[in-house]
């Protein structure tokens, strides 16, 4: 058995890669494999680490399977960066304006300043 060897690149980056129809894509890795583990009749090559990624288009998205570390051109940004950019975005700190939520006392009291108030 072949020496297990770890995958390069974490869950979540951001990498730049070529599938096997000729085109560059550039999508977020969603799961690290190995090749023919989904495959019951097929032995598991822990020496060939494999990627799942998840790449937007116009239609919507497409996820890459099986794509290989030799595939793997480039990481654009690390897991890290992607979250760091995602909570740092202006539109993400939304203040909510603050709602006074009255209680039954503050009720029966704005109740009988009213009462009062109309009958004096």
């Amino acid at each position: 058995m072949a020496k297990t060897v770890h995958h390069t690149h974490n869950v979540g980056d951001i990498v730049t890669f070529t599938f096997f129809d000729g085109g560059k894509y550039t999508g977020k890795i969603i799961e690290q494999t190995y090749q023919g583990d989904n495959i019951e009749s097929v032995k598991t090559k822990y020496d060939m680490p494999t990627y799942k990624i998840h790449v937007d288009n116009p239609k919507g998205f497409t996820i890459y399977t099986c794509v290989t570390e030799h595939r793997v051109i480039r990481k654009d940004k690390t897991a890290l960066q992607v979250s760091k950019e995602f909570i740092s975005r202006p539109d993400f700190k939304v203040s909510k304006p603050k709602v006074k939520i009255k209680s039954e006392l503050d009720e029966a009291i704005d109740a009988q300043k009213k009462f009062i108030n109309r009958n004096a």
